[in-house]
């Protein structure tokens, strides 16, 4: 029975609490945590005071109240604190991650994006698209320290086949990744390319039912936050322990396997349950908040910090509780090695990951580290193994590969041997090597240790470096840090693995710590050769303190994978890399005394066994790296996992280390391919690149392959997939797919395939695409600027079919750049070019209406661009002569001007994605909507109608009309928009969201806003802008002229109209012209004819009183030649009756110019009866429908006028009995009773109710009023039956204008009407008149008749090309959206920074300028710039990450910004990328960078406090005391001394500098024995920065370098001795002896002290006396002799800025780096001071004084007869001078006796000029 307490020093800081289990019955006060003094204390969410007793199962939560803080605000904090308390005991349920449904990620507010959601639909994509698509896995795996960060994605693009993703169209092979360059550029990552990034592999699946599982994507991980600190301090130390521990564990030993710090763990470890499922191994994510790092407290600069950790589990059982039994101590808990020591410097927050697969507790055995091999610096310190006689081979054999691996843990710098059988020039070296640099950005050389590898060549040694990949001589530059090869003190007693691979005239690679740190390729290593020597021994290690473990040498090209394998994330990997074991030729792992050796299985033994050991050689003693020893069984089951830190968390303010466990991970193993899903795998280095979480990773996805109907098979049709934009098969598609289509209520059969293909047609025809135009305007004789070439035998290489092509060239003078549109694949179009009626031109290049030329290549050479387009026009005649240009070789160049090039596109296309849930007809009306089209069900059946220019179907008339059911609406345009703003994801602007503008033309001169009617839309499956264009003026000629819509009812008549059918209309409520039904015809048939008469001259015509004349008049058709008749009587002709017709026979005639009278017309009969007589005159009244006739009329004058008269008899008996004889026709001239002629031109008799005259006749017999308009057309239509109707005009010549009753005849001028059949309805109207109308919708009902709504149709809306885009180009200032433009890459440019330190009250800040040129040519309108820098550090393992430093707007390409806690010449680097709409989130990895070292002020470093000299082995020794020397502080480590003789600043210097961290100069030549005035010898001694900042001067003023009477120095007292030449007191003088006098040079004069100095100038010497050495000289023989010589000078310079000019305060930064000499370092900003060198120069040749140049003086031996030396000094400027106050020499002849060890043998830097 216990109470839960819950104890929370800050409630603001849930992480730092403490949680454990008291008695009941314990007081809240003996609950305290230990060193509590009191606490605010809460029961179950009830305040209490201290004495309440605590019940079973109580809560309390006890918040720490600190001294002098009232309980009341600890009250306010404790609310939090509790809320947050239960909440950690009792933590909610995990939700499903789920977006909402209305939202898409690719047409969202956000952009395209990755799909995170759980449970979201596959998307589907059509056409071509940007997708982002939906992430199935996604994590990161965080290797190494420096952490090495790597995002794996898998991601899928839709439901599968696509045609290819990135361009991609195959599955990209397992073993075969796509990197570097074979990344598509398609595939993006946050908006940039993905081949810019570094470390990308990608692997492409398209979606295929047997496509293969992508590798690296074989397990699921499932994140749950931990968040709580990592803390370990001394007081954790378990108090039950003795001896030293490890931060606060006993490690020693296997006790970091057992339960000896159990106290810790359950005190400090942060622990997770997996127990909700079974796992196979899990991540722990440790987040560094404020980075890792300490701080030199002297120079503010970073430094490492030192971390360990251990990770130990133990598993659940059913219930979550752990299960006490298996592990190595049989508690239970699998116990993992302790990692680190990892040395870290990091300031900015980063994260890092360990990683396991459980293992069976209950069958576990831990990996314990083996031994190494250690050499130390003695000489032959090695392990030599011995060549055998199965060498692969022979000596002087080129082999064609090798690949070595060591771990190695140095304690000394400089060259050594890690691995070797060189021998001469035979064989390979893999070691360190100690070079010079030359650092152009710090102007100064230095040496550093590098990983190199050496191969011989057989007739040479060439040299490989890290860090740089040009072998011809020593690399400039040093690698970064350790983990790219650069070994410096900081690497002491760290492991490190190291590498290098050897292919044959290909590659060399070096490794380090499992990654390529440097690569040679055949480029820059020609002659890449590796000649094997001769029976080598392999020799491992050489002569230097090392610790060398799992050495390994493979006869095979190893590569990366086998790096990283055998780095193993850190651990190493105890024997050879997978698959790899026939290849090892070589292993030890000095695991036994011996150092023995092995080698792979399937290998051959190439070395011996046991090697010889050499002195100082261990093996088997050392504790190595490697571990080994493991085992146990992986298992799948539930978990604890805990994690605890080894090392202390540090509570100095200078070190910064909080740690705290992030996230900790389940891993569960799983092998799944995903069929018919297209995915890609992508594996990316998020190391520095990725600083905004988790990336987009986007791909261009040519979406499904669609079914295309052949267009001739019927029964089974044939579909084959092919991919296509084409709306008509994107829907096909759509309405057979089973899985997430129609498929199951349509198949093809059910398709109305026809109707399809016909819409497909029509929406790839070729259409202008709105870009600007090209025009031809050639400058004649000066040269051809555009041209055309044609050839007839282009072969297509996909298709292999015979296309032809045309080229189109243009001179880049002209155009240089053209549309970007005009690309492979796009269209262009001709126009204006010669035609067929052009001499030469045999068929005209024009681009028909609906077509365009297809662009195969787009190629820019020299100064021409050719746009290459496939003919695809075989069939028809040949334009010119094939393989030939229009211009050059057909016409002259300025025929071509005017000729128009035009880029072009196809009609509709639909490229889009569904992904998010929605009905299959809903997306099908989506996708037939981008082609103005909509399906149309039939009962099983599914047809289909849209939108285009077509012809009218049917007539509707008030005779098809229900009464009263008519109705008009008339929609006023000016409630309908005239602007619309419609938003599509360009694909020319990357898929970017981009509005399309488009207006009414009656816009373009309105200034007042409130005639725009304005409208946003957005167009789901455009994606092309002239497409949108073509949409929205489509949109708005809809608006503008549909401007009526209604109802109407009809019955049978309508029957067959569907949906989107045109029809003519009039009605009685909209009265659009007069319609009605065709009462009787006078068509062009001849069906059922009796007489069909042209002539009237014979063909059986009987004359009666008449003559017949032929006339040349024709019929008003032309059909046929009239003839005059004239006379009293008649023309008659009997008629072929046929007595079965229905009684009904019809007579018309033409008729014209009748002299008297009326032309009339008898039919008589065999019954004998009164023969019947029909006046023409009547015509203008109404055909008889039986023998009654009409009032007589009069006729119209016919003089001049062609008319045409019917007449219709009923020829049966009453009784309805036949006739039984033929009838006869007569035909009069005149009315009957008098004389008269009249010309006939055509007769027709038929046996029907009306007939025509022959073919030429047309007109028809109206059944109601009809008005004819004077002076304009009169249309005709006429419906024979549905979907045929004809269209003509009325000729108002036979048919003048006027009103017509019912029963007239109507005059057409042509026969396209078709036949005019009785009871067919038509309509005669006017074109301002005529009305066309769409159904829009039907319903039908039982009795069949239908209700219709309609909407108004006018060609017109059709007009919808785009307008062409003459903007000009954007140039980034808001100019308007250039379609032309080209994208800035932004890794291309120029970058320049400079850093300076500068003083800032009571403290120093550094600042960094830098500005920058992005690539010339991009148009891409620049949004603003991103500045990141990061530090290149020094020492090992040190993790520079990028940080973000500024950021710009616009176009503004410079920026300046201030760094903390970076320390002058410290190196940084920094980055500029270029943000535009096409480059949104570019890692700094692919901006513009540049490398500066960090210049200006610093604070001054500790000075030395005394300078002593001793003489070793007849050299000086110079070694410099501090003051901490005493105290043991480090202060001085990072420090160099220098020392100069006779001043500072123009004080000659005594040696080279000392090295970093040395308090000691020498051994050297420079010698001073004291002589004359002590101040001229006199050393000045600083301690220098690695900035170069000078600290206080040291002078020491007695250094004698006399030898004493105990060192053996025979040469040096031996011969005689003299001071040389001096300057005295009081003047400037030759010393003694006095041969000659010096020689003072121009510029300098002695002043009133004794001083030389400026008189004028800038420059001088000072030259003392020659034939020195006669006066010292034994034997006057003028024989070159060995002369030590000493010199040294006394000088100042003069500044021109004094202290009290200066305007500096004491004690500030500025001051810290003057002297009275002015400053100690010369600052980048600061003139130079001035300078002086001792200079000499000897002769040799006896009594011949010969002179050699003058070279440097350094103190030494000289050969020489005679020595001279000089003085020189220069001056920045006239402002300077110099006070040169002493000069004083000495030279020793040294015996010409020699002993076995001599002088020059003593004095290694002897100089003999």
């Amino acid at each position: 029975m216990t109470a839960v307490v819950i104890a929370i020093r800050n409630p603001l800081k849930m992480s730092d609490r403490l949680e454990y289990h008291v008695p009941a019955g314990t007081t809240v006060e003996a609950a305290l945590p230990s060193g509590w003094p009191r606490a605010v204390a809460r029961v179950n969410g009830e305040m209490v005071e201290q004495d309440t007793l605590l019940k079973d199962d109580d809560c309390v939560v006890l918040v720490f109240q600190p001294e002098g803080l009232e309980a009341i605000i600890i009250n306010i904090l404790i609310s939090i604190a509790i809320s947050a308390a239960f909440a950690l005991l009792f933590p909610p349920p995990k939700p499903k991650q789920e977006r909402d449904d209305e939202s898409s990620p690719t047409y969202g507010f956000g952009g395209i994006t990755n799909n995170r959601a759980e449970g979201q639909p596959i998307p589907v994509v059509y056409g071509k698209m940007k997708v982002g698509g939906t992430i199935i896995n996604e994590f990161v795996d965080v290797e190494d320290l420096p952490p090495r960060s790597t995002l794996r994605q898998l991601v899928c693009y839709g439901e599968g086949p696509v045609h290819s993703i990135g361009g991609v169209t195959t599955n990209t092979p397992a073993a075969v990744p796509l990197v570097g360059g074979a990344l598509p550029r398609e595939i993006e990552i946050n908006g940039n390319p993905a081949q810019n990034f570094k470390g990308v592999k990608a692997w492409v699946r398209t979606g295929t039912n047997e496509q293969e599982q992508v590798p690296g994507f074989n397990e699921t991980r499932q994140t749950f936050a931990v968040g709580s600190e990592l803390l370990s301090f001394a007081s954790d130390i378990p108090a039950n322990q003795t001896g030293t521990t490890v931060g606060t564990l006993w490690l020693f030993d296997d006790n970091e396997f057992t339960t000896h710090n159990d106290a810790v763990w359950d005190n400090r470890a942060v622990s997770y349950d997996f127990s909700a499922e079974a796992v196979d191994g899990f991540v722990v994510t440790l987040n560094f908040p404020r980075g890792f790092y300490g701080t030199n407290t002297t120079t503010g600069s970073a430094v490492s910090a030192f971390l360990r950790y251990q990770v130990r589990y133990i598993e659940l059982d059913g219930a979550g509780a752990p299960i006490t039994t298996g592990g190595y101590v049989n508690d239970g808990y699998v116990r993992l090695p302790v990692v680190g020591p990892l040395a870290l410097r990091q300031r900015s927050p980063f994260q890092a990951q360990f990683r396991a697969r459980f293992q069976d507790p209950q069958a576990y055995t831990p990996n314990t580290p083996g031994t190494a091999l250690l050499t130390t610096g003695a000489a032959g310190s090695s392990a030599s193994y011995a060549a055998t006689a199965t060498q692969g081979y022979a000596g002087g054999f080129q082999i064609p590969h090798i690949g070595a691996f060591a771990w190695i843990n140095i304690s000394e710098l400089g060259t050594q041997e890690i691995l070797s059988n060189l021998s001469g020039s035979n064989g390979f070296t893999l070691g360190l090597e100690q070079l010079t640099f030359a650092d152009p950005s710090a102007g100064s050389t230095g040496t550093d240790t590098v990983l190199t590898v050496k191969i011989g060549r057989g007739f040479d040694v060439r040299r490989y470096f890290a860090g740089s990949a040009n072998p011809a001589g020593d690399p400039d530059r040093p690698p970064a840090s350790l983990s790219d090869g650069l070994f410096r003190s900081g690497a002491f007693g760290q492991w490190v693995h190291v590498g290098f691979r050897f292919i044959a005239g290909d590659f060399v690679e070096l490794c380090v710590n499992g990654r390529v740190v440097e690569t040679y390729n055949p480029l820059s290593t020609p002659q890449n050769l590796l000649e094997w020597p001769t029976s080598q021994a392999l020799v491992v290690a050489d002569n230097k303190n090392m610790l060398i473990d799992e050495v390994k040498v493979y006869n095979q090209a190893m590569g990366s994978p086998q790096f990283t394998a055998d780095y193993a994330g850190g651990e190493g990997l105890p024997g050879p890399a997978l698959g790899q074991e026939s290849s090892m030729i070589f292993r030890s792992a000095y695991d036994d005394g011996a150092g023995v050796s092995s080698f792979g299985a399937g290998s051959t033994q190439w070395y011996g066994t046991t090697p010889t050991l050499g002195t100082g050689a261990t093996s088997g003693a050392a504790i190595g790296w490697v571990r080994s020893g493991a085992t146990g069984a992986l298992k799948r089951s539930k978990y604890r996992v805990e994690v605890v830190r080894v090392s202390q968390t540090s509570t100095r303010s200078s070190v910064s280390n909080d740690l705290e466990v992030q996230d900790m991970q389940s891993v569960t193993s799983l092998s799944l391919s995903y069929p018919n899903s297209a995915l890609v795998g992508v594996e990316i280095d998020a190391s520095e690149q990725l600083n905004d979480g988790a990336p987009t990773t986007t791909a261009i996805v040519y979406g499904r392959l669609c079914p295309v109907w052949d267009g001739a098979s019927t029964i089974i049709p044939s579909l084959p997939l092919k991919w296509s934009a084409n709306p008509a098969w994107v829907s096909l598609e759509l309405i057979t797919n089973t899985r997430y289509g129609l498929g199951r209520f349509y198949d093809a059969r059910d398709v109305d395939l026809p109707k399809w293909l016909e819409w497909a047609t029509y929406c790839d025809e070729i259409v202008y695409d709105g870009r600007p135009r090209i025009t031809v305007d050639n400058p004649g004789a000066s040269g051809v600027d555009a041209d055309l070439y044609f050839s007839n035998a282009l072969v297509d290489p996909d298709t292999e079919v015979v296309r032809g092509e045309i080229w189109f060239e243009i001179g880049i003078e002209e155009k240089p750049t053209l549309p970007e549109t005009w690309e492979v694949g796009s269209f262009i179009r001709l126009s204006g070019w010669p035609t067929s009626a052009t001499a030469g031109i045999a068929n005209d290049v024009d681009s028909p209406a609906g077509a365009g030329y297809e662009i195969y290549a787009v190629e820019l050479i020299l100064n021409v661009w050719t746009v290459k387009c496939y003919w695809d026009r075989l069939t028809e005649a040949d334009p010119w002569t094939s393989g030939s240009y229009i211009g050059a070789d057909i016409l002259t160049v300025a025929a071509l001007d005017g000729g128009i090039v035009e880029g072009a596109s196809r009609r509709f296309e639909f490229n889009g994605i569904f992904d998010k849930p929605g009905r299959a007809w809903d997306s099908l009306l989506d996708i037939m909507a981008v082609g103005r089209a909509a399906p149309i069900p039939e009962g099983s059946k599914l047809s289909m109608r849209y939108s285009h220019p077509r012809s009218v179907v049917g007539v509707i008339t008030p005779s098809n009309i229900v009464e009263g059911s008519f109705t008009a609406e008339y929609n006023s345009e000016r409630t309908r928009p005239n602007s619309l703003t419609l938003s599509i994801l360009d694909a020319e602007q990357g898929f970017e969201t981009v509005p399309v503008q488009v207006q009414t033309s009656d816009l373009d001169s309105v200034s007042n806003q409130s005639f725009i009617r304005q409208e946003n839309k957005t167009l789901f499956g455009v994606t092309d802008f002239g497409q949108a264009e073509r949409h929205g003026n489509y949109v708005l000629n809809t608006n503008k002229l549909q401007r009526r819509s209604g109802t109407f009812s009809s019955a049978l008549d309508a029957l067959p109209y569907q949906v989107g059918d045109l029809l003519r209309v009039s009605s009685d409520v909209l009265p659009r012209g007069h319609g009605g039904r065709v009462a009787a015809n006078s068509g062009p048939t001849k069906t059922g004819a009796v007489l069909d008469r042209e002539a009237f001259d014979g063909a059986g015509w009987t004359a009666s009183s008449v003559t017949v004349t032929a006339d040349t008049d024709t019929d008003p058709y032309g059909d046929a030649t009239a003839d005059t008749v004239a006379g009293t009587g008649y023309l008659s002709q009997a008629l072929a009756f046929d007595s079965n017709d229905d009684g009904w026979v019809s007579i018309g005639i033409f008729f014209k110019d009748v002299s008297a009278g009326a032309p009339t017309i008898e039919l008589t009969t065999d019954r004998g009866t009164s023969s019947v007589t029909y006046n023409l005159s009547l015509v203008t009244a109404r055909a008889l429908q039986s023998f009654d006739l009409p009032a007589r009329g009069t006729i119209q004058a016919s003089t001049g006028t062609w008319r045409y008269a019917t007449a219709s008899f009923f020829v049966k008996a009453s009784d309805g009995s036949a006739l039984t004889s033929a009838l006869t026709l007569k035909l009069y001239p005149h009315d009957g009773a008098t004389t008269g002629s009249c010309k006939f031109a055509k007769v027709l008799a038929t046996q029907a109710p009306h007939a025509a005259v022959g073919g030429a006749v047309r007109g028809f017999v109206t059944d109601r009023e009809i008005v004819l308009t004077p002076a304009v057309t009169n249309t005709f239509i006429l419906q024979e039956f549905r979907g045929s109707t004809g269209t003509s005009s009325v000729d108002l010549t036979m048919t003048p204008a006027g009103t017509y009753p019912p029963g007239s005849t109507i005059f057409l001028t042509d026969s396209a009407a078709g036949i005019p059949t009785r009871g067919a309805p038509f309509i005669v109207a006017t074109a301002a008149d005529a009305l066309t109308i769409e159904l829009s919708g039907i319903s039908r009902s039982s009795d069949l008749s239908a209700d219709f709504e309609w909407v108004e149709y006018n060609a017109d809306v059709f007009a919808d090309d785009a307008v062409e885009d003459t903007s000009p180009p954007d140039t980034g200032d808001g100019a308007p959206r250039d379609k032309v433009g080209i994208q800035i890459y932004p890794g291309s440019g120029q970058l320049s920074s400079s850093a300076l330190t500068e003083p800032s009250p009571g403290f120093f800040v550094t600042r960094v300028f830098t500005a920058w040129i992005p690539s010339p040519g991009g148009r891409d309108r620049i949004l603003g710039s991103r500045v990141f820098w990061r530090e290149l550090p020094d020492d090992v393992r040190t993790i520079g990450g990028w940080e973000l430093a500024a950021t710009v707007d616009g176009a503004q390409a410079n920026a300046s910004f201030t760094l903390p806690g970076v320390e002058v010449g410290a190196l940084i680097e920094v980055s500029v990328v270029v943000i535009s709409p096409h480059w949104t989130a570019i890692p700094p990895e692919a901006g513009l960078r540049s490398t500066t070292r960090i210049d200006g002020l610093a604070w001054a470093p500790v000075a030395p406090t005394s300078i002593g000299a001793d003489l070793r082995g007849g050299q000086a020794v110079y070694e410099a005391a501090y003051a901490d020397e005493a105290t043991g502080a480090t202060t001085t480590r990072a420090l160099a001394l220098e020392l100069r003789r006779g001043g500072w600043v123009l004080g000659v210097p005594i040696a080279a500098r000392s090295a970093t961290g040395s308090r000691m100069i020498g051994p050297t030549d420079d010698i001073w024995q004291q002589a004359f005035n002590a101040t001229c010898g006199r050393v000045h001694a600083r301690s220098m920065t690695t900035a170069g900042m000078y600290s206080a001067e040291v002078r020491s003023e007695s250094i004698d370098l006399s030898p004493s009477a105990s060192i053996d120095v025979p040469d040096i007292t031996m011969g005689g001795e003299q001071q040389w030449e001096l300057a005295t007191g009081t003047a400037w003088e030759a010393g003694s002896p006095s041969v000659g006098d010096p020689q003072t040079g121009a510029n300098l004069v002695v002043n009133a002290a004794n001083e030389l100095e400026f008189t004028s100038g800038l420059s001088s010497t000072y030259i003392v006396t020659t034939d020195a050495l006669s006066a010292i000289s034994l034997d006057q023989s003028r024989q070159p002799r060995d002369i030590f010589l000493m010199a040294a000078v006394e000088a100042e310079q003069v500044h021109p800025v004094t202290f009290a000019s200066m305007g500096i305060g004491f004690g500030s930064l500025e001051l810290q780096r003057w002297s009275f000499e002015g400053p100690t370092a010369v600052m980048a900003q600061d003139p130079a001071n001035c300078s002086l060198t001792i200079q000499a120069r000897v002769s040799v040749k006896g009594t011949n004084v010969t002179w050699g140049a003058w070279r440097p003086f350094t103190p030494g031996v000289y050969t020489a007869v005679d020595i001279q030396l000089r003085i020189r000094v220069t001056r920045p400027s006239t402002d300077y001078n110099v006070r040169i106050k002493q000069f004083h020499t000495k030279a020793v002849l040294l015996a010409e006796k020699r002993t076995e060890q001599t002088t020059r043998d003593l004095h290694a830097r002897t100089e003999v000029i």
